[in-house]
């Protein structure tokens, strides 16, 4: 089996499991966790909403104390193993938005970041919380650690006015203190306030445009890579940031050595080395981990069946139909070409 089978293989096995990269599992799984738990008799009986808390930690971590399992409150592949709960239903195609332009970065991936990144980090969270490190972060997994960041920001009362410096301190504090009894989705009763949509947008797409800026100087061909090799490099900036290269060292040059290449499926099979040791301590980082590989394998297909590079395929393979469609557009073009060149050369013969 050739390293980019092994690799689809591989993410195929592990498509939607585990959690969040923050610790903010998908909802859908949380729910199954909450109900499954109250099944067995956990008393008392976890609200089935969604949402991780002391409470939902701690049934987890009764079911793990009883059952041989790593006591960490963590619903990990192991613990979902353990209840026999399979993954969660792919939700199909990723919702988009009309995301600003940002030179040099394909519309598609602009579009669908959004969504893409909130199924590892929280989609569009407006409260401060904690991720699992103890860090305080806001909307899709935007650091705000060290406080400057949140004082930056325009942080609401639920009544609409804007809080002040102190508030926003004292809030930042809490949540901060907090961890790590209160973490991720949690955080969100531990203060009142919130950003509203719009601050929500400007700061993701903010955060996006600067990381692209620094990536478009690292990667050598980057603005002319497919959308899903652009997608797979802002799902590492958004893990490690966007000096991720730098970060892995060897690893990190063994990446920007074969992306300058075009060698997609390789860049895959470094990220799986590079993030080894960060995935063996922080599970809740595999499902980003897995989407990043699935990108890049996309990508490398794409340059090879010459598919349109503007087509985010992620969360499914290149489509065979605009690999097709490419191809009758080439076809179709040199058949105008070599028409254009008969009447040239009719043309000649009459003229000259």
């Amino acid at each position: 089996m050739t390293n980019e089978n092994r690799l689809r293989a591989e993410l195929i096995a592990r498509h939607e499991r585990s959690q969040s990269a923050f610790g903010a599992e998908p909802p859908e799984v949380i729910k199954q966790v909450q109900t499954f738990l109250n099944s067995q008799g956990w008393q008392p009986a976890l609200a089935v909403d969604g949402v991780t808390g002391p409470k939902t930690n701690a049934a987890v971590t009764w079911w793990q104390q009883t059952h041989g399992l790593t006591v960490d409150g963590v619903i990990g592949p192991q613990t979902l193993a353990s209840m026999k709960l399979g993954p969660v239903p792919s939700a199909g195609k990723l919702q988009t938005v009309n995301g600003p332009a940002i030179p040099g970065l394909r519309q598609s991936v602009v579009d669908a970041f959004p969504d893409f990144s909130g199924k590892f980090e929280g989609k569009g969270l407006p409260y401060m919380y904690t991720d699992s490190k103890g860090y305080v972060t806001t909307v899709t997994g935007n650091l705000i650690d060290p406080i400057g960041a949140a004082l930056a920001l325009p942080w609401k009362h639920p009544d609409g006015s804007l809080a002040s410096s102190q508030e926003i301190e004292d809030a930042w504090n809490t949540v901060k203190n907090a961890w790590p009894g209160v973490q991720s989705t949690a955080s969100q009763s531990l203060t009142n306030l919130r950003l509203d949509k719009s601050a929500l947008d400007s700061l993701l797409f903010r955060t996006l445009a600067n990381n692209n800026d620094y990536l478009k100087s690292q990667i050598a061909g980057y603005t002319n890579h497919p959308a899903d090799a652009q997608m797979a490099y802002h799902s590492l900036a958004w893990a490690w940031g966007p000096g991720f290269a730098r970060v892995w060292g060897q690893h990190g040059q063994d990446f920007l050595n074969a992306v300058a290449n075009n060698d997609f499926a390789t860049a895959a099979d470094v990220v799986s080395a590079a993030s080894a040791h960060e995935q063996s301590i922080n599970p809740g980082i595999v499902p980003r981990i897995d989407a990043t590989k699935q990108l890049l394998l996309n990508a490398d297909t794409a340059v090879k069946k010459k598919a349109d590079f503007d087509s985010l395929f992620y969360p499914g393979p290149v489509e065979a139909a605009t690999i097709l469609a490419a191809g009758i557009g080439a076809y179709i073009a040199g058949g105008i070409l070599f028409i254009a060149g008969l009447f040239g050369y009719q043309y000649y013969k009459e003229h000259y």
